[in-house]
């Protein structure tokens, strides 16, 4: 935790480091800290997304395997049409 606070400008180390240097070592930290940020936000938006994908797949095939076979999608309705036409 020194270390930290050291190098965000909060403690002189007495080791000939400027406060200009620490501030630009802090404006670092806290610029990759809001890019990790950002970046497990996009991660955990992915994941969401994929569950909602899955869910969302699992409910449309579930719908369409109790439709198969009916109607004008029948392999003989058409073959019928076809000698018909």
């Amino acid at each position: 935790m020194r270390e930290v606070r050291r190098v965000l400008g909060g403690e002189s180390s007495g080791g000939g480091s400027s406060s200009a240097a620490g501030a630009a070592e802090g404006e670092a930290l806290e610029e990759e800290s809001r890019a990790w940020d950002f970046f497990t936000r996009q991660i955990s938006d992915w994941e969401q997304r994929e569950v909602s994908w899955k869910a969302f797949r699992a409910s449309h095939e579930r719908a369409r395997s109790g439709k198969k076979g009916k109607g004008k999608g029948k392999k003989g309705m058409w073959g019928l049409y076809g000698r018909l036409g």
